[in-house]
């Protein structure tokens, strides 16, 4: 048997412990959160499923901003 005495006199124990336990559960999710984004994708990986060469560049999935010559080879239906 424990030499402890029910009821305790305060909770300031439990208390500690409490907030110890939402310490450590705060930390992990705010690392988490903080964690490093997926790499982009190389310029030479050809994304999928996307209207045009502008949008591949605005969402990031392109380094370079396409030329006159490649927009117009994609509205003319040569670049997919």
């Amino acid at each position: 048997r424990i030499g402890l005495s029910l009821p305790l006199k305060n909770h300031n124990y439990l208390r500690q412990v409490a907030w110890q336990l939402a310490d450590q559960e705060d930390s992990q999710a705010e690392k988490s959160r903080n964690a490093a984004p997926a790499p982009r994708r190389q310029s030479n990986e050809r994304p999928q499923n996307l209207s045009s060469p502008i949008d591949q560049y605005v969402q990031g999935l392109r380094d370079t901003k396409p030329t006159d010559a490649e927009m117009t080879a994609w509205k003319n239906g040569q670049l997919k």
